[in-house]
């Protein structure tokens, strides 16, 4: 238990110090990510939804809907970030606990996909696939926990 502890600290202060001084800098050169804000702005004034793109994100576009009438791109950012973080521990214990052979090696694969450059670059701006990757991975972790039965040793 310890050495998972001292895993997940490392992990915790490299993920942030990684993104912490990049959620202030703006929404990133991806324009989803400023459509995303643009359809928050516009539910936050008018009460009326309004899809980014098509098919439209509610989920991601009423959230952002909620954190834009805090006038924080830090705030905005930093939410996205929390999903990235939630995701790559669900992917950690997925991985230690029905995968894995080597109880390492689901720290090694988090590590590489937090400084994955997608993923890097998607978790310090406001794009929509982080949250829907957090809950896709979040599923498949209920299922998993509700479905794998342990075998007494």
């Amino acid at each position: 238990m310890q050495n998972k502890s001292v895993k997940f600290a490392i992990f915790t202060i490299i993920y942030w110090a990684l993104r912490i001084p990049l959620l202030s800098k703006g929404f990133g050169l991806d324009s989803d990510s400023w459509r995303i804000v643009r359809a928050g702005q516009y539910i936050l004034s008018t009460g009326k939804y309004q899809m980014s793109r098509f098919p439209g994100y509610p989920f991601t576009e009423y959230i952002t809907a909620f954190l834009v009438k805090f006038h924080s791109v830090f705030l905005i950012n930093f939410v996205f970030a929390l999903f990235g973080f939630g995701l790559c521990l669900i992917l950690w214990n997925i991985i230690d606990k029905h995968f894995a052979i080597d109880k390492k090696i689901g720290f090694w694969i988090i590590m590489a996909l937090s400084v994955f450059t997608p993923f890097y670059s998607a978790t310090v701006e406001s794009i929509d696939y982080i949250p829907s990757l957090f809950f896709a991975f979040l599923a498949l972790w209920v299922f998993l926990e509700k479905t794998t039965t342990t075998t007494p040793e």
